[in-house]
């Protein structure tokens, strides 16, 4: 089943990727094809460099290891990947509700990454890095990696930054302050998160910013503890729910921590970029949007 995926999966990748590149042995491609052999099948980078990994139709030569190591620190190796997840996010229909929200990657205590940092995780503290999204229909249309130690709201200005046109960000109470609601705005998008237990009900104008007083009056009215509240601001709540089963799906596909063989911000990057794209070429083989 896997090696049907990866057919599929370097099919679609080879569609992006450029001509034969002049004075290089290994394409930007193959390095990416076999970066997707190896963490498709929870193995190290080393492993998918030996060719008894592989099946015997085998039809492309193998880097070493120390190739793979020095071409995927090269800026090539990352646009391509880029291009690749942008033309599969491009395949699924957009709409104007986005949801925001951020899943721990935990390491061992024991590691000793230094960039692997302590933090919140789910309400316990843990070690490790954090993926902060940005889901539209089931898709992480974008994504950013910072340490554990990293505040939700800090990721979420430069997530924001990303967003075009107008339309609505649902998020947690964790976002729930006036500067995320100012950059929301400033992206054209009007932020819905639940009010924090110290501004439910806070209703003056000094101290909440016009953007959080109108998710104040979706998120906090009475109208809505009366259950008399408008089905639009009922359904931009329950559907914040739906990045959680996104996470919960990569979680389902190896994605809940990062394992041994991959450390530091770079690596760490590189493998979760393609376990996003593995998930979502499945999502869009399960649409009928690829072959």
């Amino acid at each position: 089943m896997e090696t049907r995926l990866y057919r599929r999966l370097a099919q679609f990748i080879l569609q992006v990727a450029h001509p034969r590149q002049k004075r290089t042995q290994f394409n930007d491609h193959l390095i990416i094809l076999v970066l997707l052999w190896a963490y498709l099948h929870d193995r190290s980078v080393s492993w998918a460099c030996d060719a008894d990994n592989w099946p015997k139709e085998l039809d492309h030569p193998l880097p070493s290891s120390a190739t793979m190591s020095r071409r995927c620190r090269r800026l090539g190796v990352s646009q391509l990947l880029e291009r690749v997840m942008q033309k599969l996010i491009d395949l699924f229909p957009e709409s104007i509700f986005n949801s925001i929200d951020s899943m721990p990657l935990r390491i061992s205590h024991y590691s000793r990454d230094r960039d692997a940092k302590r933090g919140r995780a789910a309400g316990d503290m843990a070690r490790g890095y954090k993926l902060h999204a940005i889901s539209n229909r089931g898709v992480i249309r974008h994504w950013l990696l910072t340490g554990m130690h990293c505040n939700d709201q800090t990721a979420a200005h430069d997530l924001l930054k990303n967003l075009s046109g107008e339309g609505y960000v649902v998020a947690d109470n964790g976002y729930d302050s006036n500067p995320v609601h100012a950059s929301a705005q400033a992206n054209g998008h009007q932020l819905i998160a639940p009010p924090r237990r110290n501004n439910s009900g806070v209703r003056d104008i000094r101290r909440n910013t016009a953007a959080r007083l109108r998710a104040l009056d979706v998120c906090d009215s009475p109208l809505m503890h009366a259950g008399l509240n408008s089905d639009f601001g009922n359904g931009l709540l329950i559907g914040r729910k739906g990045i959680e089963r996104d996470f919960s799906l990569l979680n389902f596909n190896g994605m809940h921590a990062p394992p041994p063989h991959v450390r530091r911000p770079r690596r760490v990057a590189l493998w979760a970029a393609i376990k996003i794209l593995i998930v979502m070429f499945k999502r869009a083989q399960n649409a009928g949007l690829v072959t």
